[in-house]
């Protein structure tokens, strides 16, 4: 196919989707036959339906490279497909956002203690965890975390990575930059209407697909670069990156494991994701630290 036959292509499947249409968040399957192709991070779909969110992130999770993974070699997509068919959607990954940081802190964290009274720009799974070991959770829009952190509104903050964070000089009021735990990668994704998608053509489909598949894949190498250049800007800066003790990652591991098993006790649909979850993850995980991570030790 011509690199014209392919706009062409993607230009009728854009036009029977109605992509022209103004951006639309995800809404409730009630209102689905409302609009035509929204995107908005799984885990907050969870004003419709709980069960997806972890198809977002999960602390001491998947890295990209392994969300595809899990997603099209281990059953997740066929999953979250069949979770979400009778809501009228179709999900699609449409980007990620790779390794996110583990935050910023107006002060060091040396124990799980530290945790206490903390008033932290966070939400989802990770914010339960951190409210488990005595931290408060703030909504704060993300152009007000600089003005929440001067005024006193929050002590910490989690953002994205050093190439988002590293304009908003939040190190003026938080010079603590902590490594990942809670977001190894976060999956954004495209949720279709489903009557909409299903009129395409068979080619128009594949076409959709594979615009998805490669706006991740260029999203993943862009961060990559991007956060580690923008990190040294950081460190230059004055910025103190810092990783949390042993002690506080094995206190943050062990309540993940049970809020996640709490969550798996909800329902079905919970109990079949977070199943599967864990089982990529015991397929993965031995062949990831004997290569993947032995590469980047050796290097």
């Amino acid at each position: 196919m011509t690199a014209h036959s392919r706009r062409a292509a993607l230009a009728a499947a854009a036009s029977t989707l109605g992509l022209s249409a103004t951006s639309l968040r995800a809404q409730p399957a009630a209102e689905a036959a409302t609009w035509r192709i929204a995107t908005v991070t799984p885990n907050g779909f969870p004003l419709v339906y709980d069960a997806v969110a972890d198809f977002t992130a999960v602390p001491f999770g998947l890295t990209a490279i392994e969300n595809h993974g899990w997603m099209t070699q281990g059953g997740g997509m066929k999953l979250f497909e069949q979770i979400l068919a009778p809501r009228g959607v179709v999900p699609m990954i449409g980007g990620n956002t790779n390794v996110q940081m583990g935050g910023w802190f107006a002060k060091e964290i040396k124990t799980v203690e530290d945790f206490r009274g903390v008033r932290i720009r966070l939400s989802g799974l990770p914010a339960r965890v951190l409210k488990e070991l005595g931290a408060s959770t703030v909504a704060v829009g993300f152009g007000q975390i600089g003005e929440a952190f001067q005024s006193g509104k929050i002590d910490a903050a989690d953002i994205i990575g050093p190439w988002v964070d590293q304009p908003l000089g939040i190190e003026r009021f938080a010079p603590f930059y902590y490594a990942p735990w809670h977001e190894p990668d976060v999956c954004m994704h495209l949720f279709f209407n489903k009557k909409r998608f299903d009129a395409l053509s068979e080619d128009l489909k594949a076409i959709v697909r594979q615009a998805a598949d490669a706006v991740s894949l260029r999203s993943i190498a862009r961060a990559q670069y991007r956060n580690a250049t923008a990190m040294k800007v950081l460190e230059q800066g004055g910025t103190k990156l810092r990783r949390f003790p042993a002690d506080v990652i094995r206190t943050l591991k062990r309540v993940t494991a049970e809020l996640l098993e709490s969550e798996r006790n909800r329902d079905a649909d919970s109990r079949a994701v977070i199943d599967s979850f864990r089982s990529y993850i015991g397929a993965v995980d031995a062949y990831a630290r004997l290569t993947d991570a032995l590469v980047i030790e050796q290097r």
